[in-house]
């Protein structure tokens, strides 16, 4: 296991960085503490204004600040990172995310091991403030076509991409404004990457309501539905009837599991039903 401060694979931590203040040192901080050093941070200020831009600025000694000409989502800005990137891996986090210390040193142990792999994720535990709202842990050692018809199974925060990898599909998809790590992960693998998976819950994703997609459950399903669009071919021509509908009633449970009250519970039992013959008790 890595213990010693090295940059040696370089890493290069893309953040995408959207009205963030508030979180955002906390989540600087578990990136400096990585025992594997990153060999650059760079912050894409997706929010452009002279506050931000001046709030930014404090922590230009340890990251290199790039301001968006305009504010084009989350994929632009994490494209848009990327491409600045001079490392061979790209490590994603969310301006609000954290990290465990040996999160980039397990990847990179992992990575060192399965040469023919052209990434890795981890574990995630999803957080409000100080509580634990899930840990998702129970994930297979390497992302198939199969499960990918019914999710993702990728946060970004706790992926760590080979750059050529990414360049070499395209990157994320600007078009979607929902879903798009869902996009990247199908384009992988119908690309012929292998994505490993490490479980242990290295990654924590904030789930607090101050904007982030997930938290939208009309934006959610929307995703899912373009996704579908988009990806037809492998959903109707790859998986069939079954799991095409088996996809588009576990997206409707998700988005009802986001919505309030009468309309969330209508959402689920819909979902449910459609995906596995089940309504709510």
């Amino acid at each position: 296991m890595s213990s010693s401060n090295t940059a040696s694979p370089g890493i290069s931590v893309v953040i995408p960085f959207y009205k963030a203040e508030a979180f955002f040192p906390e989540s600087l901080a578990t990136v400096l503490r990585q025992t594997h050093a990153a060999a650059e941070i760079i912050v894409v200020n997706d929010s452009p204004s002279a506050e931000s831009n001046a709030f930014l600025a404090q922590f230009a000694p340890q990251c290199k600040i790039y301001s968006m000409p305009v504010n084009g989502g989350v994929s632009a800005a994490r494209n848009a990172g990327v491409k600045l990137a001079g490392h061979e891996w790209i490590a994603f986090l969310d301006a609000d995310d954290l990290w465990e210390a040996d999160k980039l040193a397990k990847q990179m142990d992992f990575l060192a091991t399965h040469a023919d792999y052209s990434g890795c994720h981890t574990g995630i535990r999803a957080f409000c403030a100080d509580k634990t709202l899930a840990v998702y842990v129970n994930k297979s050692a390497l992302l198939s076509k199969d499960e990918l018809l019914i999710s993702s199974h990728i946060c970004p925060s706790s992926f760590v991409i080979k750059k050529a990898a990414f360049d070499g599909v395209g990157g994320f998809d600007t078009t979607l404004r929902s879903s798009e790590d869902y996009d990247l992960s199908i384009r992988l693998v119908l690309a012929g990457h292998k994505i490993g998976f490490l479980p242990e819950a290295l990654t924590h994703l904030r789930r607090e309501q101050h904007g982030n997609l997930s938290s939208q459950w009309q934006k959610n399903l929307q995703g899912h539905l373009n996704l579908l669009k988009k990806h037809w071919n492998f959903y109707w021509g790859y998986g069939g009837f079954n799991a095409t509908r088996r996809f588009v009633g576990s997206s409707y449970v998700e988005s009802g599991y986001r919505c309030p009250g009468i309309k969330g519970r209508l959402l689920v039992a819909f979902g449910r039903l459609l995906a596995i013959g089940q309504t709510l008790n």
